[in-house]
This record gives C-alpha cells, structure tokens and sequence, in this order.
C-alpha cells in the first residue's frame, strides 16, 4: 500500500512538472511575441549607470496576471480612449528580477534572443561590482556597449537585420 502511495505522489510531481515545464514554454512564447527587453541610462549626465526593464503589453491582462505571479513585478493599465482602441495592460519587471525572468525563459525563446543576450551580459558587469562601490572605466566602457547594442536591436526599420549579425559578433567577443 505505501509502495502504491509513493507511486501516486511521484505520478503527480511529474505531471505537476509537466504542467510547469508547458506554462513555461507558453510564456517565453508569449514574451517572444509580445515582450521587450530595454537598457535605460539610470543619470545620462554620468553615463556608467544603466537598469534593465521587461515589459509585456497586451489588451487581455489574465497572462500577465500569470506572469507577475510567477516573477513578481507590476501590470498598469494604459487607457486608450475613444471606440477605435481597447484599453491594454502592461506587466513590467525590472533589474534582478527582470534577469531572473531572462534567464529562466532563456533556452525557450527564439526573436528576441540576441536582446536578451545583451541583457544577461549587462547583468555579468553588475553582479562584479558591489553596490556603492566606484564602477571601473573598464565596466562602464562595457555597459555603454550594451547599452549601445540594445538601442541597435531595440530600433524600428529594415536595417535592423543586417546589424544582428554584427552584434552576435560582438557578444560572442565579450
């Protein structure tokens, strides 16, 4: 009988795995599809200071009620008045939990992949250096790269593609 019980708890963990694993894939995609991933400069004047933000716009807020469940953040509403729009939602995520989320959805993502590459890296140059401390040329110099690579991949129009290729190079040197 007990052996029958085990049986059962492990059928259920595994199924409870799958569903997992399946709510996971479904939310990269919908984040491939519907997300973005952004480097801002923290003070412009100092240059060296930047944050990472996740967002995922949508009109239909129950997956992003999912989202921020699971990685925590906020969703604010973004009215869009008159009859021609619907209201839309928005669920943003920011930092170390913005990172967390990227890494976590990293191998299950396909458009974005080169942003969420630059992404990562710009969180490698952030965990080296202990919070207050005076952030080396070297470190800074690296995340205006970034910084740079992600407006590139971030901006709208045909010559966007051509300049992948050279970013994959350029990460693939860091």
């Amino acid at each position: 009988m007990e052996r029958l019980s085990k049986s059962r708890k492990l059928k259920r963990s595994e199924k409870n795995k799958m569903i997992e694993d399946k709510l996971l894939y479904y939310l990269a995609g919908f984040f491939d599809g519907e997300g973005s991933i952004s480097l801002f400069p923290r003070n412009p004047l100092k240059g060296s200071g930047y944050f990472l933000r996740v967002n995922v716009t949508n009109t239909n807020r129950e997956v992003l009620d999912i989202l921020k469940e699971h990685f925590g953040g906020r969703i604010i509403i973004i009215l869009k008045p008159g009859i021609i729009r619907k209201d839309c939602y928005r669920w943003t995520i920011e930092s170390d939990k913005a990172g967390k989320f990227l890494i976590t959805i990293r191998d299950k993502i396909r458009i974005k992949k080169e942003r969420l590459e630059v992404a990562i890296k710009y969180l490698e140059t952030v965990e080296k250096i202990p919070s207050g401390k005076i952030i080396p040329k070297e470190v800074q110099r690296k995340r205006k790269l970034l910084y740079s690579l992600m407006k590139q991949l971030n901006k709208k129009g045909k010559e966007v593609k051509s300049n992948v290729q050279d970013i994959r190079r350029v990460l693939r040197k860091m």
